[in-house]
């Protein structure tokens, strides 16, 4: 039985992800509680940083692997969690890398289900995984639970299972706590086993349930945004002990009665009387209980400061522009998930704050109505009706201030109306002057010409070019002058001539709208087939190199069914040339390296073997020296012959009986095989009989005379090993 836990922290990555420096801290600290002898008591805690994914991966199969069914292994890991397009989690190593697109390069990062398999080959009965990243509740252990036989150790370790604690849910971010060096989460596990606060039952144990429960409730009161998670495959998974908690530590009675009188940051009245009997019954300094109430109530406060700093943002959001554009609400959108805050907690302050914005802007706005009504008097007072310059002016005076129409109409209508009835005052008073008009009217009558001969202008001025350039109304202009005509009067002649000239130009400007539209749909069509193309060439492309890969050179076969696909495909051969050409290039280079690499190992084999040809007949060619010179240092053997009852007249009547050259070499191989064997006793017992005769010197007795004789043995092995070797007449055969 053994408890073991690997840490992982990542704090430092490639270019596309943020550095995380609170990420090595964690490990630290949950080093420091596991490997504490009154807290985790683990045997075994490896911290290890910044890890590459393929040294990550080592250690994970490590840790899980050469386990007995009765260990607590534990891992923690705290740094970036990635998911792909498909959903699938991954854990970011040092090397972690993604590509233009910002999508995942998932050979440089270590999958979640690479986690899965180790911990489902692993004979550990009690499996503990903590995760400390975004996205971790994407961790869905599809874990085989081992039945085997065993001791109950839940006295111990707890109920046997597999649990994994996760700081998020499948679609959450997990954050770092400003002005904390440790991530939210594992702030408030190390808390939970440190001080011994997770322990929930009071019962001296934490266990993976009540230490997630502990931190997740601070979470939330820090960071509502965030959800953690617990994931179980086993009913009393969550029932594994994790480590001990002091139940007679003062400082923890004195947290659980804090944590229970804390409300919205601060402590109320009765409960500060109750903590205050407490500290002096328990014996604890103010120090230590301020130390303690500063660690309860930093959740609530860390959340009140956020929603400070979001309130300061939007007020600040709202003077640069006001209503709010799309794009600053999706930020201030980001910045509420950032700071972990819900859209309960947002919605007051935005009302708050709108609201007085709009209180602002209303008095504003009121003072624009009203200097535009001044201005407006003005020009009423200068000129009525209005001359198109005017309109514009007023018009351009409007959209500066920023007024609605309605708004301008309920200002101008009663000034209107009052401007009217003085003109019809005016009108009256020319009646009497009808006399003086009459006499007037030679005069109207040329002006009756003018206006004419200025409508003929006006009309060839549209035709010729619509709408008019400023050189054409300025010479059009220049020819009111010179007629003497009023604005009045040529308004009555162009308004209906515009109103044509008008309604053609927007038959024009329609007829161009659909060209141009057709033209773009027909660009499109192109580019469509030019993508279906380009598909239809990369599918080419993949089976040509398949078929290259497969066999090289391409045979008819092959040749023949790529004829088929491109015809299939309805590919052109200029296209298909040139997709063949860098390919069939790259594959013959590689078959003339292959073609290369064949031939030299051939030759190789061909050296070796003329080497090994070479050394045989050099080798038989010593043996038939060492022969020839032993027979030529050997006195002559006189053939010896035995009788035998035979026939004497038959020619076998004489047999001699030395031995044949072949059975002297045998001899002489055997007798090598024996010395060999000889020597390597001799040398053997002579050592064991020097150290023992070494190892009794000086004491006596029986043991010491056994070794000088095992001694003496060994060095007579030695002597009759190497007569064997030089081949002395030491057998009888030889």
């Amino acid at each position: 039985m053994a408890k073991v836990a690997l840490l992982v922290g990542v704090s430092e990555y490639e270019p596309g992800l943020n550095p995380l420096p609170a990420a090595v801290k964690d490990i630290e600290a949950m080093r420091r509680v596991l490997s504490a002898p009154d807290l985790g008591g683990f045997d075994e805690v490896k911290a290890l940083g910044n890890l590459d994914s393929q040294t990550m991966q080592y250690e994970f199969e490590t840790l899980f692997s050469g386990r007995s069914k009765d260990d607590l292994v534990v891992l923690f890991f705290s740094g970036h969690g990635i998911k792909d397009d498909s959903g699938r989690l991954y854990f970011a190593a040092r090397n972690t890398q993604k590509n233009a697109k910002n999508e995942l390069i998932r050979s440089t990062a270590v999958p979640a289900s690479f986690l899965h398999e180790v911990m489902n080959g692993s004979r550990a009965k009690r499996q503990a995984i903590i995760l400390d990243c975004c996205f971790s509740g994407a961790f869905d252990p599809a874990l085989i639970a081992r039945d085997d036989s065993s001791v109950d150790l839940q006295g111990q370790l707890g109920a046997e299972g597999r649990v994994v604690l996760t700081s998020s849910s499948s679609t959450q971010y997990s954050f770092e706590e400003q002005g904390s060096d440790l991530s939210i989460y594992t702030r408030y596990l190390v808390e939970g086993i440190e001080t011994g606060a997770g322990d929930l039952g009071e019962d001296g144990k934490v266990s993976m349930r009540e230490l997630h429960e502990y931190a997740a409730l601070k979470v939330r009161e820090t960071a509502p945004n965030m959800t953690p998670k617990m994931i179980t495959l086993k009913d009393m998974g969550f029932e594994i002990f994790l480590a001990k908690a002091k139940i007679a530590d003062p400082r923890l009675s004195y947290r659980r009665k804090a944590e229970q009188y804390a409300s919205r940051g601060e402590i109320s009245r009765i409960g500060r009387t109750i903590l205050d009997t407490l500290s002096t019954q328990l014996g604890l300094s103010t120090e230590e209980t301020t130390a303690i109430e500063a660690e309860v109530l930093q959740p609530y406060r860390q959340r009140l400061e956020n929603l400070q700093r979001y309130r300061r943002d939007f007020v600040a959001a709202i003077e640069d522009e006001y209503p709010l554009s799309e794009a600053t609400q999706a930020e201030l959108r980001d910045l509420c998930e950032i700071l972990g805050l819900r859209g309960d907690d947002i919605s007051l302050i935005e009302a708050e704050e709108t609201a007085k914005k709009t209180a602002v802007v209303r008095e504003a706005y009121s003072e624009k109505l009203q200097r535009y009504k001044q201005e407006f008097e003005k020009a009423l007072q200068a000129e009525y009706p209005f001359s198109e310059y005017v309109r514009i002016g007023l018009r351009n005076f409007q959209q500066s201030l920023g007024l609605q129409d309605d708004d301008v109409k309920q200002i101008e209508t009663p000034l209107i109306q009052q401007k009217e009835a003085e003109q019809q005052r005016q009108q009256q008073e020319a009646l009497k002057q009808a006399e003086a008009e009459r006499q007037q009217q030679a005069k109207q009558q040329e002006d009756q010409r003018n206006l004419e001969r200025y409508e003929q202008e006006f009309r060839r001025a549209i035709k010729a070019e619509y709408p008019l350039s400023q050189p054409v109304q300025e010479g059009l202009k220049q020819l009111q002058q010179n007629l003497g005509l009023t604005i009045k009067d040529i308004e009555r002649i162009k308004q209906p001539l515009l109103e044509q000239r008008e309604a053609e130009f927007r038959h024009q400007q329609e007829a161009e709208r659909l060209r141009r539209q057709q033209e773009a749909e027909r660009l499109q069509a192109e580019r469509q087939r030019e993508q279906e193309y380009q598909q239809k060439l990369q599918r080419y492309e993949q089976e040509f190199s398949r078929a290259i890969r497969a066999s090289f050179p391409v045979d008819n076969y092959a040749r023949e069914g790529l004829k088929n696909f491109q015809q299939a495909l309805d590919l052109k051969d200029e296209y298909i040339a040139r997709l063949e050409a860098p390919l069939l290039k790259t594959r013959e280079a590689e078959y003339q390296k292959q073609q290369a690499e064949k031939l030299r190992q051939q030759q190789e084999a061909a050296r070796l073997e003329q080497q090994e040809a070479e050394r045989l007949r050099e080798q038989q060619r010593r043996h038939q020296e060492e022969s020839e010179r032993r027979q030529a240092e050997s006195p002559p053997v006189q053939p010896q012959y035995r009788q035998e009852k035979i026939d004497p007249g038959s020619s076998a009547a004489r047999i001699p009986t030395n031995p044949t050259p072949k059975s002297q070499g045998a001899s002489m191989v055997f007798g090598k095989v024996v010395g060999c064997v000889f020597v390597l006793m001799g040398a053997f017992s002579s050592w064991v009989g020097l150290v023992g005769w070494l190892s009794w010197f000086g004491v006596g007795g029986v043991f010491n005379l056994v070794y000088v004789f095992v001694l003496g043995g060994g060095l007579l092995a030695i002597w009759m090993g190497v007569s064997a070797w030089r081949g002395w007449r030491f057998w009888p055969w030889s």
